[in-house]
């Protein structure tokens, strides 16, 4: 199993955001997500 900084990874909670309030719609995280996790 392996770890970042001590804990498991396993119980990590690993998922993209976007903060809405951030948001200005240029879609880069879309464009330049390399696991294309998001949708538009």
């Amino acid at each position: 199993m392996s770890t970042w900084r001590g804990v498991p990874r396993e119980s990590i909670p690993w998922y993209p955001t976007i903060i809405d309030e951030l948001c200005n719609g240029c879609q880069k995280c879309f464009r330049m997500c390399p696991t294309k996790v998001y949708e538009w």
